[in-house]
């Protein structure tokens, strides 16, 4: 068998290091236009300074296309307001953009591995009293890609203890396991459980209760004795 020619082998090589020198350019480009936000916003603060970065994450997203984690921090801008009315309006409320659907909806297309773009689909779609197996779904799967993260917790028990499908078994296990990590593992967080608890529908606010019945009794009076 003849080995290949030093010629043909300088050019295998030549364009080997062509593609990858493209491919770098491609990645480098994308990540000197991406913007520094935070994973996922956890106060009014950060939810303001994610609009700031709006336009260079949209940026980042088409020069990185295939890339569902650029996509992700683009939804993260584009929900921003979403965001910012979690406490005081039910998430979805008053409806949604086409382009604040079709960012989030391509993030999970393109990232449906990260949480974030689950989670900001479900609330981009859930109505106050909400009872959707489509975004039960995008909820629950909001818990699987991630089921520990402490800054998905306020928003997910904001939405899931607003619906009428928190009569689901399964959803209930996860609302639940969520209310004992704050209540032993995140204290600091209890007040999102209250915050929750002023807002739940009926069935949320007798799981909020069962649950910390169980975890923790005197929140749950302090609870009981403060909401309006």
């Amino acid at each position: 068998m003849n080995s290949p020619s030093p010629f043909r082998l300088r050019l295998y090589a030549i364009t080997f290091a062509t593609v990858l020198g493209v491919q770098a350019t491609w990645f480098l480009a994308a990540e000197l236009t991406r913007p520094s936000i935070v994973f996922f916003p956890t106060d009014q603060s950060e939810i303001e300074n994610l609009t700031v970065y709006r336009d260079a994450a949209a940026i980042a997203s088409r020069i990185g296309w295939p890339r569902g984690d650029l996509w992700v921090d683009y939804a993260l801008t584009v929900d921003a307001e979403i965001l910012s009315q979690i406490e005081t309006v039910a998430p979805g409320a008053h409806g949604t953009s086409e382009v604040i659907n079709l960012v989030t909806t391509h993030a999970a297309t393109l990232a449906p591995y990260d949480a974030r773009a689950w989670l900001l689909l479900s609330a981009i779609n859930a109505k106050p009293g909400w009872k959707d197996d489509k975004i039960l779904a995008q909820l629950q799967m909001s818990y699987y890609t991630s089921p520990n993260d402490s800054r998905l917790i306020p928003l997910r028990i904001q939405i899931a203890t607003r619906s009428d499908s928190i009569a689901d078994e399964e959803l209930q296990n996860l609302v639940g396991h969520e209310i004992r990590t704050i209540v032993v593992r995140a204290p600091i967080l209890k007040p999102v459980i209250a915050t929750a608890y002023r807002r739940a529908s009926p069935a949320g606010r007798r799981l909020i209760e069962a649950k910390l019945a169980e975890f923790d009794p005197k929140f749950l009076t302090e609870l009981r004795a403060t909401k309006p």
